[in-house]
């Protein structure tokens, strides 16, 4: 018997007892890796019976991803990595380590190619978009939301620090905020966010008179308002009404540049508020529940001298207008 046929038999011997074979079934669970050089994260799910490995490389940067953790649901959206069995005709042309792979049940990884979202269809935005305005509307959102996830850090350590009853807030604002930035690294290379971090990092060095009179202006408001509160309180409240506020911002003016991508492209152009960033928020209103200040005139102005300031620090060259 040729080799050949020799593997097509023990192929099939294979297939056919697997059901039956003595091993793990991660059928209906989702496993996750991360990359212990760049943070990449994938998700991934057993479409067949079979053995997968405890670390692979990474597609990003060529580290190793350990798994970490395996859950049985994932939240609507996530793209999800199938581990199957390869057909024969696969498994033929395979080299023949990973044959022998294959024969005592290993499972091969098919990565799922993202399908195009029929509200924001790339490929339209990237013929019909000029490229600064494109790279603006979208690098905006990312500078501005990392300024506020520093202030939500603020909050989380501030409170932690002074062993304040919000340890599950803390936690989640914690894991969101790491959550978010893999997601914007599944958007743009590592070396474009860390510039992008570095913008952010600008933009709190040229903003930091402004950034100033913006907290000052907001305690006074949470004085006036609540008078009872002690220092702890007032440093948290603050720090949060300033994470809001700029969360907000990015919030409205995705939605502006949604309406003028809509009306460039010929196409209604949507996206959903991303689902990290509004768990953070979420915990930020938990911890100061019961103590708001709602739009202050002073406060708004406050707000605006900042958004101008953003809008003119970061690719602000194309102006954006609400027609």
């Amino acid at each position: 018997m040729n080799p050949k046929e020799d593997k097509r038999i023990r192929y099939n011997q294979m297939v056919e007892g697997i059901e039956n074979a003595k091993m793990y079934d991660g059928r209906g669970t989702y496993d996750t890796y991360v990359c212990e050089k760049c943070g990449n994260q994938m998700i991934t799910t057993y479409k067949d019976k079979g053995v997968t490995p405890f670390t692979m490389r990474c597609g990003d940067c060529g580290g190793v991803m350990m798994h970490v953790q395996t859950k049985t649901t994932v939240e609507p959206g996530v793209r999800v990595n199938e581990w199957v069995r390869p057909t024969l005709e696969q498994f033929l042309k395979m080299p023949n380590a990973a044959q022998e792979h294959v024969l005592n049940g290993g499972l091969i990884l098919k990565v799922m190619q993202p399908e195009e979202d029929p509200f924001f269809p790339i490929k339209k935005i990237m013929e019909k978009m000029p490229a600064k305005e494109s790279i603006r509307i979208a690098y905006i959102p990312i500078v501005v939301c990392n300024a506020a996830l520093h202030y939500a850090k603020l909050v989380a350590d501030y409170c932690a620090s002074h062993r304040m009853p919000y340890k599950l807030e803390c936690r989640t604002i914690r894991q969101e905020s790491v959550e978010y930035i893999q997601t914007c690294l599944k958007t743009v290379d590592k070396s474009t966010y860390e510039q992008l971090e570095q913008q952010t990092n600008e933009f709190f060095y040229s903003t930091q008179t402004d950034l100033i009179t913006l907290y000052w202006t907001v305690r006074n408001e949470f004085l006036k308002y609540f008078p009872g509160l002690d220092d702890d309180q007032m440093e948290i409240y603050t720090n949060i009404y300033i994470s809001h506020s700029l969360f907000s911002y990015v919030r409205d003016f995705q939605v502006t540049a949604e309406k003028h991508m809509s009306k460039v492209c010929g196409c209604t152009i949507k996206t959903d508020p991303d689902i990290h960033i509004l768990k953070i928020w979420k915990s930020l209103s938990k911890i100061s529940e019961g103590y708001d200040i709602g739009k202050a005139p002073i406060v708004e102005l406050a707000l605006k001298v900042i958004a101008n300031r953003i809008d003119e620090h970061v690719f602000s060259e194309v102006e954006l207008t609400e027609d």
